[in-house]
């Protein structure tokens, strides 16, 4: 059952069966200033973990 207080943390598998980070979809923000945008790095246990991203 969805709680209104679940983060939506967790793996879940799409209608093909790809394993995706993110329980309720993706949702996305791009912080930039002049030239330069800010990244971050992913914790290794999330999707893609290990990498850079937006």
């Amino acid at each position: 059952m969805l709680s209104l207080r679940d983060d939506g943390d967790g793996w879940t598998r799409c209608v093909v069966g790809h394993r995706h980070w993110g329980r309720f979809g993706a949702a996305g923000l791009l912080l930039w200033h002049e030239d330069r945008v800010l990244l971050r790095h992913r914790v290794l246990w999330s999707d893609h973990g290990g990498t850079w991203g937006v």
